[in-house]
Formats: structure tokens, C-alpha cells, sequence
């Protein structure tokens, strides 16, 4: 059937699903690489004094001014991050960021995980309820964890999603 429709249509090479989706990856990936690279360049380029004031605020472990932390944002709208950090070096502020993604949930307790979801204007949890948690999490009681997320649960119902 196959030799049918390769002379009918006259097709000389199997197509190969895999290998054209890994070569489809591998160009998107380079495109987005350049693609940050030349934002990068663009920033450091035309605001130098506020990349180097950024640069600084990292270096030094700072909390972020809000006009600095506004220009990152513009200049970088996927910040990758620890939840832990955002206590400590990201101001507090209502819907700072459009969707904040929690991945390996089990890893976090609900407490960790807060300074993060209320500068949230959309949170994505994953994680795997089988797998270890860390030891911070572990130390929390079963009972407590499972009455603050209900109570997330009953104030994300009653007032965030309808």
C-alpha cells in the first residue's frame, strides 16, 4: 500500500513525524533564543542606566523598586522564579503578573506558595500528590494543610471564580 501511494504521488522519502517535529523544535528554539537575545541587546542598549541598576538589584540580592522591577517586566515577560522568592525581593502587589505556574506543588507548602498566588492574576498548580514532599512541608501537619486549602478553596469559589 505504501509503494502504491509513493508512486501515485510520487513521494521518494518516508516522511518522518519525529524527526520533522524535532527539527520544527529545534528551529522554534533558536528563534526564541534570538528572539531574547536581541531583547536583551535592545534593553541593555537603549536603557543602560536602569540594566545596570537591575543588574545591580540581583547581584546584591535586593528587593526590586517597583519603577526597576516594571522595567524588567517590560523588557522580560516570562521571569522564572523560586516562590520563595517573591516574599523577599518582589513587591507586593495585587495582580503583578498574569499567570504565575507552581510546578512541583508537592514540593511547596501552601504557606511558601502564598506570596506568589496573590500577585497572581491567573494561577497553574502541578505536581504529583504521590510524590515525597520536601521537609518543610512535611513538618506542616496533614490536618493543617488540608484546612488552609480548603479555605482557599471556599474564598477562591466565593469571590475569584464566578
Amino acid at each position: 500500500m505504501e509503494e502504491f501511494f509513493s508512486r501515485s504521488f510520487n513521494i521518494k522519502d518516508r516522511f518522518d513525524y519525529t524527526k520533522s517535529m524535532q527539527k520544527l523544535q529545534s528551529l522554534h528554539t533558536s528563534k526564541m533564543a534570538s528572539e531574547l537575545d536581541g531583547k536583551l541587546l535592545n534593553f541593555y542598549d537603549k536603557q543602560k542606566n536602569s540594566a545596570n541598576a537591575i543588574r545591580q538589584i540581583i547581584r546584591a540580592k535586593q528587593k526590586f523598586p517597583r519603577t526597576q522591577f516594571d522595567k524588567l517586566k517590560t523588557a522580560f515577560p516570562c521571569i522564572i522564579s523560586s516562590v520563595r522568592d517573591f516574599a523577599e525581593y518582589i513587591n507586593l502587589q495585587k495582580d503583578l503578573f498574569d499567570l504565575i505556574i507552581v510546578d512541583e506543588a508537592s514540593q511547596v507548602s501552601i504557606a511558601q506558595a502564598f506570596p506568589a498566588l496573590i500577585r497572581a492574576k491567573k494561577v497553574l498548580v502541578l505536581g504529583d500528590r504521590k510524590q515525597y514532599s520536601n521537609l518543610q512541608s512535611s513538618q506542616a501537619t496533614t490536618l493543617i494543610n488540608n484546612s488552609y486549602m480548603n479555605n482557599i478553596k471556599k474564598v477562591f469559589k466565593k469571590n475569584i471564580s464566578t
